[in-house]
């Protein structure tokens, strides 16, 4: 068979061409449409021969035994069964299982129903035994194929086929079910067409779904390639198909999933030959360790009749175990007399020559009494146990200076004739070191869970304030103009105002989650803490319980931390109320503590957020009360949003608080004991700056409730209708034209067919299609010198972190008043081209 140039194979010569005539059950370029035609008539007459016999529970093609399954039971309903049965697994796995199972099944279907039709069909050319697959897969109702012109079907690792499935009968279930998937779902599609190709080629190849209508793709579609080469071929398509911008296929929108079947044959095989390169290393250590332990045998026997070898070897040995605090020791278990070692003399402060029956008592008398049944019990055991037996028992043991130390003690039990123990020899080392540096190590873990929970947390809590927080521009922006055009004496001011009051407490709701989120608004200056507690007591004064007695305890010369002094008035406020909640109906005191001090890395992983900060100055902030405690339980829970141990939740408090200290850089940490109260402790870095700046002069005054007018023409650009709404028409009120846009995409359409119109360009930072970003630099990109105000649900500092370095002029945060952003925009009007700062 003649290939042309480009690597596709010519038709072959044996089935003249029809010109204008394709086949019916499949769709191939035209060179391939003969040698598809050809396969199509045999499979038609294949097909074409069926009987069914239900009184006897058969289908029969061509003699050959068939089943019908639903195509729902193999696709939708299987991922349901699947995943119901591995719930606990999370979706991820059990997701993975039942592709994967599906995958394989099919994969060995096509293999063999590949290899039965080329038997049948006296094939030998790849090609030709390649073409009977899209046929017969028409014929048994999987799918309809469509041969994109693209592929280079080669027998060969330059292999690739891309071919689309319009009628697939997995998606056509999901959809039947009224069920949209975020994954490919054609797994077994991919299986049995990758198993047919690779018994037709034969080489193996795995084939991968891109695209897939059960997802609400235009098509199902599919790459197929040689193991080896199928990231790569994945990665040439998907970046092809979208415009150049690569999407990677393990995240979220789950592009592509690869079947993990021939990775495990890979691994399986790697795993073979790496094992048998083990046995064979194994055999020639063993020959070599044979060898070794008799040359050692002799040296040991040698070494037996020389009294002095064997006086040094043991003093040697005292001298290791006495170094690392261990000795060992041998008890008669016939005469009840106990020896130790002259190394475990300074451990156990006993008296030389350890050893008589007495021995065991006074050690005995110094372990701990909770531990000192257990250690009876098992020197019973081992007296009373027959056979080899080696046994650990682990104890506390007072110390000479009147300390407890964990000691271990090993055995082994020797049996005397007719199996009767008669001694046992054993190893004794001071653990005390280890288990500090184990229980260290678990509460580090155990602290570094719990801020991988609060940090998912987090992220939920800034997704969905982010969200709402366009829905509160609809709500206030809408008030505001509401209020605009009603008369001072309409009765229906008092409704809106309502309406507006409402969305403003909703409005401190979000930045409250904004702030556990760690990316609320703030900006940092250097903040005396003593201060802005002072600050925050007076205005608490009346709302703490009358029986709490407030104190402080601040340190002198305190550091300045870097801070925003209403997040860090949030942060006191917060603890001094939530310690006076503990405090309930009954009286009790409320102290709070400020010092310096230098924190060490065994300090900081004990606190939450701590883990990953740096050695060096901290400003400490304590806040003390006798409540009634916390439990285990309720501590663990303590930073969560909306948990609380009253019957209501109270909201973010505590939780706010966790997200303040994670954008600050510091690290926080709860000890309470039930019926003697909590204590948390803050840790702020220590600013390096020695002038608190005048924190409590607002930075600018605020707009007057009579918006400004100017003129202009503003692009209002947000994927938001709500929020686009709502901007057009305060701007439009202040005398502006506006020109809107859904997104980056339609905003760069807009700029090049009206860009001479546009003074000012108000864009949303978060968007689909393109960001904030994107927009901005390709705006840029075009020339675009104007100013361009940001808007965002997140602070002005992540807006600035991204977009600053592309000369963003402004910054409104959502949810917007009237009167802010009127006055934003006609401020950024009115400055001369190119004198607009970054986050103005």
């Amino acid at each position: 068979m003649k290939r042309p140039p480009g690597g596709v194979l010519a038709p072959p010569v044996a089935v003249p061409a029809v010109p204008g005539e394709a086949p019916a059950t499949v769709k191939v370029p035209a060179p391939f449409a003969p040698l598809f035609r050809s396969a199509e008539q045999f499979v038609a007459r294949y097909f074409a021969d069926r009987v069914e016999d239900p009184a006897h529970g058969t289908l029969s093609i061509a003699g050959e035994r068939y089943i019908l399954v639903r195509a729902a039971s193999m696709s939708v309903e299987f991922f349901d069964l699947v995943t119901s049965l591995y719930e606990d697994k999370g979706t991820e796995i059990s997701r993975s299982l039942a592709g994967n199972l599906l995958y394989d099944v099919a994969n060995a279907i096509g293999k063999a129903d590949a290899r039965a039709f080329h038997e049948r069909m006296g094939l030998s050319d790849p090609i030709a035994r390649l073409s009977a697959g899209p046929v017969h897969f028409s014929y048994s109702g999987w799918a309809f194929v469509d041969i994109s012109g693209e592929s280079r079907p080669s027998p060969d690792e330059n292999c690739f086929l891309l071919y689309d499935h319009p009628f697939s009968f997995e998606s056509d279930a999901w959809k039947r079910h009224d069920r949209r998937s975020d994954f490919p779902v054609c797994v077994m599609s991919a299986g049995y067409s990758s198993g047919w190709c690779s018994e037709s080629f034969g080489i193996p190849l795995v084939a991968v779904e891109i695209a897939c209508t059960a997802r609400g793709d235009e098509h199902c579609r599919f790459v197929m390639a040689p193991p080896a080469h199928i990231e790569r071929r994945l990665d040439e398509v998907l970046l092809r198909e979208h415009g150049g911008e690569r999407r990677h296929r393990h995240s979220g929108d789950q592009r592509a999933l690869i079947p993990t079947f021939f990775q495990r044959k890979q691994l399986e095989d790697e795993l073979r030959r790496t094992n048998e390169a083990l046995e064979e290393r194994v055999r020639e250590r063993t020959v070599a360790l044979e060898k070794a332990n008799a040359e050692l045998a002799l040296q040991v026997a040698a070494r037996a009749r020389s009294e002095a070898v064997i006086a040094e070897r043991e003093a040697r040995m005292e001298q290791a175990l006495r170094s690392v605090q261990a000795g060992t020791w041998y008890w008669n278990l016939e005469t009840d007399e106990l020896a130790f070692s002259e190394s475990f003399e300074p451990l156990l402060g006993l008296d030389s020559p350890a050893q008589g029956a007495r021995v065991a008592e006074r050690f005995l008398d110094r372990v701990h009494p909770e531990d000192r049944a257990s250690l009876v019990r098992e020197r019973t055991r081992l007296g009373e146990r027959g056979g080899d037996v080696q046994r650990e028992v682990r104890v506390r043991w007072n110390d000479t200076d009147r300390s407890w130390r964990w000691l271990s003690l090993q055995a082994r039990v020797s049996m005397g004739p007719g199996g009767r123990p008669i001694r046992a020899l054993g190893v004794l080392m001071d653990i005390t070191e280890r288990k500090a540096a184990t229980e260290a190590r678990r509460d580090l873990e155990r602290n570094m869970a719990q801020a991988q929970k609060l940090e998912s947390l987090g992220v939920l809590a800034g997704g969905i304030a982010h969200d709402f927080n366009n829905l509160l521009v609809g709500m206030l922006g809408n008030a505001d103009l509401a209020l605009a055009d009603l008369p001072a004496t309409s009765p229906a001011r008092e409704l809106v105002q309502g309406i507006e009051r409402a969305a403003t407490r909703a409005a401190e709701l979000t930045r409250q989650m904004l702030a556990y989120a760690g990316k609320g608004r703030f900006v940092v200056e250097p903040l005396s803490l003593n201060r802005i507690i002072t600050d925050v007591a007076d205005l608490l004064g009346a709302a703490i319980s009358k029986k709490a007695s407030l104190h402080f305890d601040f340190a002198e010369d305190l550091p300045l931390v870097d801070a925003d002094p209403t997040q860090l008035r949030q942060v006191a406020m917060n603890l001094i109320m939530n310690a006076s909640d503990a405090l309930g109906q009954g009286s009790g005191s409320i102290s709070v503590v400020t010092r310096a001090e230098r924190a060490e890395r065994k300090l900081l992983r004990t606190l939450l957020l701590g883990a990953e900060l740096p050695d060096g100055p901290y400003v400490r902030l304590e806040v003390r009360d006798t409540g009634a405690g916390m439990d285990p339980a309720t501590q663990a829970r303590v930073f969560e949003p909306f948990f609380s141990t009253k019957f209501t939740g109270r909201g973010l408090g505590l939780a706010a608080v966790l997200g303040i200290m994670r954008a600050h850089g510091g690290a926080i940490g709860v000890d309470s004991v039930r019926g003697r109260g909590t204590t948390f402790t803050l840790l702020f870095p220590a600013s390096a700056k020695s002038r608190e700046d005048e924190y409590l002069t607002p930075r600018s005054a605020s707009p007057s409730a009579a918006s400004p007018t100017s003129t202009g023409t503003v692009l209002v650009v947000d994927d938001d209708e709500t929020v686009r709404e709502v901007a057009h028409q305060i701007l439009e009120r202040a005398g502006l034209q506006v020109l809107r846009a859904v997104d980056g995409q339609a905003a760069l359409a807009t700029f090049d067919a009206e860009g001479d119109q546009v003074d000012l360009v108000l864009l949303d930072v978060t968007m689909p299609v393109m960001s904030g970003a994107e927009t901005l630099a390709a705006l840029r990109a075009r020339g675009w010198t104007g100013p361009v105000v940001l808007m965002s649900g997140y602070s002005l500092q992540e807006a600035d972190e991204h977009l600053g370095h592309l000369g963003a002029a402004g910054f409104v945060q959502k949810p917007f008043r009237r009167v802010d952003l009127v006055a934003t925009v006609i401020d950024q009007l009115g400055k001369p081209a190119g004198q607009a700062e970054p986050g103005a």
